[in-house]
């Protein structure tokens, strides 16, 4: 398995052997790459970013020290927002590294950061910043969003800006702090229909989990079916009449499963109790449920990249568009490759 590329940024006035001693330290656990950014800010930040992006890395993380770990975080936050033609690294690490005026922006970025205001700790504990660095590896690395190619593919110059800032936001998964429309009982229940409906191959995404933070954020695909409540209510009380009338759903065989699935978007499940939906109303939300669950997997890259579709990939922000030179079936583009495991692809 290749090593992931560890880029490491020194303080103002300090030289590429400020990391001597730390580099030393990591038994050959990383790609060490040892960057000497000239000032700071976003000059510099442009500087190492097209050192990162000339070496492709599959895995990366990033360590700053004193204005090393500004310049590093300001990377990151374009990484994150896919800008400078960067994908998000696995890992940021700052060691004496002061906030500065543009540090306000929370990252997602898993990040560790070590300091003493009495001591340089990069100099005086290095083995204190390489045991960091590697704990955080051991944390983050081998566990990346997106096969290597196709995470390559998202952050080439064939795939503008915006999109690429959309396709990125895609990976975040929700956190435990936002809001939901679904007690956790609800969504249980649908993680084990939507198994049923979207047998997810190549991923193991939380569409549920997905869903259930679109639904509180009034987001979705912009309409409904007059007969049913609002999406939200229309969620619960579609789950709560499978729990009423399907009760132990989540236990059955996966046959059984399957047969419950087709009663109900036949309409054949149902309840005219009140907070629940009729036998009617049930095949209506079940078909805004399949539509809602193939949409939220389509659009995430890991399952792009699992179906091998590049089609977003037609053009980056310059005025000439790159485009497609061949729609033929079994003729490729060049720049093609089976996106799971980045092949070149035989006619």
């Amino acid at each position: 398995m290749p090593r992931p590329t560890l880029f490491l940024l020194h303080d103002r006035g300090g030289s590429a052997r400020s990391w001597d001693d730390v580099a030393a330290a990591l038994d050959d656990r990383f790609e060490v790459v040892v960057l000497e950014p000239a000032g700071a800010g976003d000059g510099a930040a442009a500087w190492v970013a097209a050192q990162v992006r000339e070496r492709e890395p599959d895995e990366w993380l990033i360590a700053g020290h004193g204005t090393g770990g500004g310049i590093a975080r300001i990377v990151t936050d374009w990484a994150e927002r896919g800008e400078q033609g960067l994908i998000p690294p696995a890992g940021l690490v700052l060691v004496d590294a002061s906030a500065g005026p543009d540090d306000a922006a929370v990252l997602r970025t898993p990040t560790a950061e070590l300091g003493d205001p009495a001591r340089d700790v990069l100099l005086e504990q290095p083995e204190e910043v390489a045991r960091l660095l590697l704990d955080l590896a051991s944390r983050v690395v081998g566990h990346p969003a997106l096969a290597p190619a196709f995470a390559r593919l998202i952050a080439s110059d064939r795939v503008a800006a915006r999109t690429r800032r959309a396709m990125l936001a895609r990976l975040d998964v929700p956190g435990d702090d936002v809001p939901r429309a679904l007690s956790p009982a609800q969504r249980a229940l649908l993680t084990a229909v939507l198994a049923r409906v979207v047998p997810q191959r190549g991923t193991d995404l939380d569409l549920a989990g997905r869903l259930d933070v679109e639904l509180a954020a009034g987001q979705g695909d912009g309409w409904r079916f007059a007969e049913l409540p609002p999406d939200a209510e229309a969620w619960r009380r579609g789950l709560d009449t499978i729990a009423a009338e399907l009760p132990g759903f989540a236990d059955l065989e996966a046959t059984e499963q399957d047969t419950a699935v087709d009663r109900i978007a036949e309409g054949r499940i149902g309840s005219d109790a009140d907070g629940l939906l009729t036998g009617a109303r049930m095949a209506l939300w079940f078909t805004d449920l399949q539509a809602a669950a193939v949409r939220m997997w389509l659009s995430h890259p890991a399952a792009q990249a699992w179906l091998r579709y590049d089609g977003f990939a037609d053009g980056g922000d310059g005025p000439q568009k790159q485009g497609f030179t061949t729609t033929h079936a079994g003729e490729w583009e060049t720049w093609q490759r089976d996106w799971r495991t980045g092949k070149e692809l035989q006619a």
